[in-house]
């Protein structure tokens, strides 16, 4: 199992507001598809997966979150 996690998106920024998923729960999600996007007060962002798998779990659908936390989870066993 694999974290899906808020990266990083400028130096002084610590939270953004994540606007929604690009998967659902159980999709297959290919390494480098796009797979959520947030926006901060700079820009919004496209994310892609930094894993390959079935997106298992997804924990936080929308809203504000940190940078670094753990939004979903995808099952990278084969």
């Amino acid at each position: 199992m694999k974290d899906v996690v808020v990266q990083r998106v400028g130096m002084n920024i610590m939270s953004v507001n994540l606007l929604g998923w690009k998967k659902q729960e159980n999709d297959y999600v290919r390494k480098g598809e796009p797979l959520f996007v947030v926006e901060s007060n700079m820009a919004t962002t496209e994310f892609a997966a930094l894993h390959e798998g079935k997106l298992k779990f997804i924990l936080r659908s929308q809203g504000q979150v940190n940078i670094g936390d753990v939004i979903g989870i995808i099952d990278d066993e084969k």
